[in-house]
């Protein structure tokens, strides 16, 4: 073990961040979309990516920046709030693809921070590190899918237990029905016939929906994409693994027989149950299903029952999980799109609502259309509590991310908001059906207003409740549209500071300013899990309650965080480390 002191540049100052100029630090990565791509596909306006990790060794946290247009970008630290632009992004620039998602991870054991990237369209790319922030595209070689998806949030962990980072890549559609078709060419009738005493779906549409029966309701269902699960062979070399091979099975133990092709949008790798493997968690936009695999210890997945928890969000977009309330398991947020001005939240207009549950049909999972956060109850089963903590709604939310703020040692919650259109807003959708007939249809988003908005914080009180301190921590800032979240300690003095992607803007750099007592740790792993990735850590310091923390790669939405772990310290002069 080795130590060395924080030099905290703030002693006793307040909880709070202060905005950046990310240009005047060296960052000019603008997240840019092209106009025309955007009106041809809207899934481009969900934004793109960044991973924080040390890539060429020298102990400063550095940033890697996806880009849906144009070359990704790489930022190496150079202290001090400095950053250096590398040419080509080290290697990994990828100028004619659009990546949307990225990862870093020490995949090959080599003791350096390699990168996946999750590429919209693909396929997916991994890119070896060779020590000094050079990457190599590793190829056909690394085993990976040659086929091009809707790929948005890649996720590591040693799933198996062999001591290698498996992977894990959430599938979205390269583009939906809506930018494919007119209104009238999608109308249920021109998708759906009768044949005989059932309706199917016809030729044309059938790569795009298919028929559920719920009771006595018929409805279409447009469907995504399936997932991307791969096992490490060594050296970051993967094998793929099908969802139908006896590696997920459902509540009841029966493999799948079919691959779930969910609207995925984040995919994270979290101990859940405490038992020491990594479990998988899903949240899926949509009317799909967030989904909760448990890890059955040997690299297989089994579903969590519905009755273990019980409600989810409807449209989710990410999700984190942290010991919310410091009582030793691990609790989860879910973030959707409800707006918190209760005036704007009567204008919303959602295109999918909770399903109503018939008697007697007890084993189904809720959908609501709001932020969830599930407490854990200590005996393998959560309750959903997100109007009671005050979180339930924060308006149009992409990513969320757990980290003690302000060093209470309560984990607090950082959220990106706003989109490029107000998908919701009542008006349009009264509106909207006069004037999307006909060849105009392509040009049917312009009518919705644009929905710029702050980002949010919530400081946990440290009774499962939170308290918004958005403005107070300087943390909203000016309205737009953020997108992925990652946090680290890029200045080195012991504390969580964040990078914020934007849409058609420089990222935010939020520099964290609290003063409170706190220690840093960096864990190294025996190779080839060398950032020891799934390693659980419990701090207990004289005067608080016991931290716990994970060390994760990737799994946040789009975006990775450092995997060095903050604790407060208090008053304390000793503290334990298990």
């Amino acid at each position: 073990m080795r130590w060395a002191p924080l030099a905290p540049s703030r002693t006793g100052g307040q909880p709070g961040f202060t905005e950046l100029d990310a240009r005047r630090q060296g960052i000019d990565h603008v997240g840019h979309v092209d106009p025309e791509a955007l009106r041809a596909n809207r899934m481009l306006a969900d934004g793109a990516g960044v991973a924080l990790g040390d890539v060429d060794g020298d102990g400063l946290v550095d940033a890697f920046f996806a880009s849906l247009s144009g070359p990704n970008a790489l930022y190496l630290n150079r202290g001090g709030w400095r950053f250096e632009r590398v040419p080509d992004a080290g290697g990994a620039a990828l100028s004619d693809d659009a990546t949307r998602g990225v990862a870093l991870g020490d995949v090959d054991g080599d003791g350096d921070l390699d990168l996946v990237a999750a590429v919209f369209g693909g396929p997916n790319r991994v890119f070896l590190n060779d020590g000094s922030a050079h990457f190599v595209d590793a190829g056909p070689q690394a085993g990976l899918l040659d086929e091009a998806r809707g790929s948005t949030t890649p996720a590591l962990a040693d799933v198996d237990g062999d001591g290698d980072l498996d992977l894990y890549i959430a599938n979205y559609k390269r583009v939906g029905v809506d930018d494919l078709y007119g209104p009238e060419a999608r109308a249920f009738d021109r998708v759906v016939r009768a044949e005989g005493e059932s309706f199917v779906v016809v030729p044309e549409f059938r790569e795009h929906y298919r028929i559920e029966r719920d009771g006595n309701r018929l409805r279409r269902f447009e469907f995504a994409e399936p997932d991307e699960f791969y096992l490490n062979e060594g050296g970051g070399r993967f094998r793929a693994v099908e969802f139908t091979s006896g590696a997920f099975v459902d509540e009841a133990g029966r493999p799948l027989r079919r691959a779930p092709d969910d609207w995925s949008l984040s995919a994270q790798f979290r101990d859940l149950d405490l038992d020491g493997d990594p479990d998988l968690l899903i949240a899926s936009d949509f009317e799909s299903p967030d989904r909760f695999w448990m890890n059955r210890g040997d690299g297989t997945f089994q579903a969590l029952s519905p009755l273990a928890l019980r409600t989810t969000s409807a449209s989710s977009m990410a999700l984190d999980a942290a010991d919310a309330d410091l009582d030793g398991d691990l609790d989860l947020v879910t973030v959707d799109m409800l707006a918190r001005d209760p005036e704007r939240r009567l204008r919303q207009v959602h295109q999918f609502g909770p399903e109503p549950t018939p008697p007697g049909a007890g084993g189904r999972r809720v959908q609501v259309n709001r932020n969830t956060f599930q407490v854990a109850r200590g005996d393998g089963t959560w309750s959903e509590r997100a109007w009671q903590a005050g979180i339930a709604a924060s308006g149009w939310t992409w990513s969320v991310v757990f980290g003690d703020l302000d060093l209470d040692a309560y984990p607090d919650l950082l959220l990106s908001t706003g989109h490029r259109w107000d998908l919701l807003d009542g008006d349009v959708a009264v509106e909207l059906p006069g004037r999307a007939a006909g060849d105009a249809w392509r040009d049917r988003m312009s009518l919705y207003p644009p929905l710029p908005l702050p980002d949010v914080a919530f400081r946990n009180r440290g009774d499962l409740t939170f308290e918004d301190v958005s403005e107070a921590w300087g943390v909203a800032g000016e309205p737009g549209v953020s997108h992925a979240i990652a946090l680290a300690d890029l200045d080195r003095d012991g504390d969580l500071d964040a990078v914020i992607t934007r849409l058609d803007a420089p990222p935010r750099l939020l520099r964290n300013d609290a003063g409170a007592p706190r220690v840093v740790l960096r864990l190294r792993g025996r190779a080839p899990n060398t950032r020891a990735v799934g390693a659980a850590v419990t701090f207990e310091a004289e005067g608080l309650p016991a931290q716990r923390a994970e060390v994760r790669a990737g799994g946040l939405y789009l975006s990775g965080s450092d995997t060095d772990l903050v604790f407060a310290v208090g008053g304390a002069a000793r503290a334990t480390v298990t």
